[in-house]
């Protein structure tokens, strides 16, 4: 009888691991959900899809393989963008009169537990017609849970990842809305 109440007590904690493993980032939860309104540009902007390190050398910014790709990432700055009211019209392809780009330099765990996330973006926002940069900037985000958040398996790293992304296209949406906004 002992056998079997520690067989079901094995499997049940592996069940429980497995279900926190089987968590991805989804494209929904990586957008910020309070987002500044402003005036609009009169403009259009195309987004292009994130420059991701693809191969991070361990112990330099990067200590594994990057969770999000570039146009998931782009999808998120561009639904982002759309609930603010700083462009007339936001594309992905073809032409606009502004053009951002950015590069996806840091996604960083850090943390006994991975319970921290650094994450580090390049944008580069240009007038197309005058052929200049109108503003660039490193923003740097940060995120971690709290004690009674850090549980086991992948779903905690993900929640880690999503909350440096959302802050991220947070303070994003800010910068361009205090560059643009008339």
């Amino acid at each position: 009888m002992v056998r079997i109440g520690n067989y079901l007590f094995i499997v049940a904690i592996t069940l429980l691991f497995l279900n926190g493993c089987a968590t991805e980032i989804t494209k929904i939860e990586i957008i910020p959900l309070y987002l500044a309104k402003y005036g609009s540009t009169g403009k259009s902007i195309k987004v292009s899809p994130a420059t991701v390190r693809p191969e991070p050398s361990r112990g330099f910014l990067m200590d594994a393989s990057p969770i999000i790709g570039g146009e998931d990432f782009r999808d998120a700055v561009v639904k982002s963008l759309q609930q603010t009211g700083l462009f007339t019209e936001i594309k992905t392809s073809g032409t606009a009169d502004y053009s951002l780009t950015s590069d996806i330099i840091s996604q960083r765990l850090l943390g006994k537990f991975y319970n921290v996330e650094l994450f580090l973006v390049r944008y580069e926002l240009t007038d197309i017609q005058a052929g200049e940069e109108v503003w660039s900037e490193n923003i740097f985000s940060h995120y971690e849970l709290s004690v009674q958040d850090v549980y086991i398996g992948w779903e905690r790293i993900a929640d880690v990842h999503e909350g440096a992304i959302r802050d991220n296209i947070n303070q994003l949406i800010g910068k361009l809305g205090s560059t643009l906004a008339p």
